[in-house]
């Protein structure tokens, strides 16, 4: 199964693109990834945000470019770090490190973030915070892929380029690579 991801700026979300999560009141919410400080992150979009909010560091942080997850996705339940085998990452660190979209039940809501192997948590922008939460679901595939399928061969040092969607648009598909 390959995944489209779509170009999106300042809170919008491609016509179509299957939401993966929502808020306690039951609003959608999208899968999406953003290009911060060299690396890939994937966190949550939706229109009133403004803006893609994604887990950095200790904090939820808004970023005005980013790729939304455009299919419905498959996921598999795990907790306390563990990565299912049929996991592919989609989000990398600053240094390399790949980074595994996730979804969680967080106050009321089902929240989307990410797992980093060797934590012991899924990491969940909520609140204006990056909080662990240890029961989540991972995003996977039918069929395994080689990762350079799946990433960019390097996103250090590379911000997103400049994305200015014609009149009237405000999306661009891509099909699973970033256009960086």
């Amino acid at each position: 199964m390959a995944y489209r991801w779509v170009r999106a700026t300042k809170g919008s979300v491609p016509p179509n693109a299957a939401p993966h999560g929502r808020e306690s009141d039951g609003k959608p919410l999208w899968v999406c990834r953003a290009a911060i400080n060299g690396g890939l992150y994937p966190g949550k979009v939706r229109p009133a945000f403004g803006a893609a909010n994604v887990g950095w560091n200790s904090s939820e942080i808004k970023v005005a470019e980013y790729e939304v997850l455009a299919d419905a996705g498959r996921w598999t339940t795990a907790s306390g770090g563990d990565i299912p085998d049929d996991a592919e990452p989609f989000g990398r660190e600053g240094d390399g490190e790949r980074l595994y979209v996730v979804r969680a039940v967080l106050n009321g809501g089902q929240h989307l973030g990410y797992l980093r192997p060797g934590l012991r948590a899924a990491l969940v922008p909520w609140g204006g915070r990056n909080l662990e939460v240890r029961s989540y679901q991972v995003l996977t595939v039918a069929t395994r892929r080689p990762v350079a399928d799946v990433l960019p061969a390097a996103v250090s040092g590379v911000d997103l380029p400049t994305f200015t969607p014609a009149p009237g648009a405000t999306v661009s598909e891509r099909t699973h690579r970033p256009a960086w």
